[in-house]
């Protein structure tokens, strides 16, 4: 009985030693390297259907756009996202698939020479293609954006150009307002002895708004330094008073010109004057009274003519 069972031991472990033995000797020809000779009788050299279907898309991917054909440059960027994220082509897939299997039934050393193994040969050419079409793509992209910066810039050159000459029209039309302001201003003085005067017949102002009318001319109220300017502008008044630059707004009975800010240096008054009725009389005028033109102390806010002057014209 011993003998029996001693003999099926020895007949089940010779078995398991050849079928051991089969699966190894399979996986030592499955993994004989390239540059080794094979010396299998029933070598099949017949290409794989892997390689054909690498082979198709390899012939596939490479065919190139016709150069006369234009590219849509609204369809660019969907072109360049297509390439990016185009799905594997069916050669990889078979690949990829025969390496799922292949790393099924092998041992750790066999899983690790399948990842590590090479791209193959149409793997290259698809990706070296990709990038060929990606960078063709970005260049009519470029090239295009180029295009447009061009035309925006020459447009942006043309409307500052306009500018330039609406800003040259109206800096024209400004010189030429204030130079007619000038001539017209200029022309309201006239020469009396050494001095520019103008002599306001028709508006009638308070001391105030007068003082003021004859600065925004660039003269002053007038204010005579002596007898003879007194007398050489009398000559071209008329009968009703004038405002001149005299006041004692400052200080009661002491009138000061208002060119000079110091006392006046000549003063001609008429009988009685100044008299400062009712406290109230602190502005000088030129008066025509009794045949005799003279100065009067008169109430500020009262509307008369005036007189201008300045030294110079310019």
């Amino acid at each position: 009985m011993k003998l029996i069972l001693f003999g099926l031991l020895i007949t089940i472990l010779a078995v398991q030693y050849s079928e051991q033995a089969g699966i190894i000797q399979r996986h030592k020809r499955h993994w004989i390297p390239q540059e080794e000779t094979i010396e299998d009788n029933n070598y099949d050299d017949s290409v794989p259907e892997s390689e054909e279907v690498d082979d198709a898309a390899s012939e596939t991917v490479t065919e190139s756009k016709p150069e006369s054909e234009e590219v849509n440059d609204e369809n660019i960027d969907d072109e360049i996202l297509a390439l990016l994220i185009e799905p594997t082509s069916d050669s990889e897939e078979v690949n990829t698939g025969n390496k799922d299997d292949n790393m099924k039934k092998l041992p750790n050393d066999g899983i690790l020479a399948l990842l590590t193994e090479p791209t193959s040969e149409s793997e290259e050419v698809n990706t070296g293609n990709k990038d060929d079409n990606i960078k063709k793509l970005l260049n009519v992209k470029f090239e295009k954006l180029e295009q447009k910066l061009e035309e925006k810039s020459e447009k942006l050159e043309e409307h500052f150009q306009l500018l330039d000459e609406n800003l040259q029209e109206k800096y024209e039309d400004l010189r030429k307002t204030i130079v007619d302001a000038k001539i017209k201003e200029l022309t309201k003085f006239e020469k009396i002895g050494l001095k520019y005067y103008h002599i306001e017949d028709t508006e009638k102002l308070n001391w105030f708004e007068a003082a003021n009318s004859c600065r925004e001319m660039g003269a002053n109220l007038a204010s005579p330094k002596n007898e003879e300017e007194f007398n050489a502008v009398s000559k071209r008044l008329s009968s009703f008073p004038y405002w001149l630059g005299i006041n004692d707004l400052g200080s009661e009975g002491v009138f000061k010109s208002t060119i000079s800010g110091k006392v006046a240096e000549y003063v001609k008054w008429h009988k009685g004057e100044p008299n400062n009725i009712n406290g109230g009389e602190h502005c000088v005028d030129l008066e025509w009274t009794g045949g005799n033109r003279a100065m009067n102390d008169n109430d500020c806010r009262a509307k008369l003519n005036f007189i201008c002057e300045k030294n110079h014209l310019m």
